[in-house]
């Protein structure tokens, strides 16, 4: 838990770490093992807890929350693996590093967490984005071409400070 709370509190305060995707692909077993654990342990325990609060029935509301629970659950155990591992590796040992993503989506519209967005392929929801890169920038890059980020971080991510096209 305290590997995707970490991860989540640093994406909240307005730092977006991208883990690499190299380290993305390399995690997806254990990371999807562990998505898998969390739903087997925490289905039951949240319909035992709402059986408690309702003894007669789980009723309507309950079969519209247990389905967002399941991907909850199966996300928390998922960005475990793929985020928290490589920030806490990055707190343990952070330094400059370059790591090379490929382009997505450019065509999402800004929101209150992210401006100009560029989306990146192969990486967790929620820890898929560039933020706040000029509008310069972000002309010059298109939809399946890699770049290369540089910022503070290990090989298995890094938090985002300067994007060039790879070479």
């Amino acid at each position: 838990m305290l590997f995707t709370a970490i991860p989540v509190f640093v994406a909240r305060l307005g730092f977006h770490f991208l883990p690499s995707a190299e380290w993305v692909a390399q995690s997806h077993w254990g990371a999807t093992v562990l998505g898998w654990a969390m739903l087997a342990v925490g289905i039951p325990l949240m319909l035992v807890g709402a059986k408690r609060q309702n003894p007669d029935g789980l009723g309507f509301k309950w079969m519209l929350i247990t389905p967002f629970g399941a991907l909850l659950l199966y996300w928390i155990g998922y960005v475990s693996v793929t985020v928290g591992v490589p920030l806490a590796t990055h707190i343990a040992s952070g330094k400059p590093v370059q790591l090379t993503y490929v382009i997505e989506n450019l065509d999402r519209r800004s929101d209150g967490k992210c401006r100009r967005p560029i989306e990146l392929k192969g990486l967790p929801l929620g820890f898929d984005k560039l933020c706040g890169f000029p509008q310069s920038v972000r002309d010059r890059l298109r939809k399946g071409e890699s770049v290369t980020v540089t910022g503070q971080g290990t090989r298995l991510g890094l938090f985002p400070e300067e994007i060039v096209l790879a070479q």
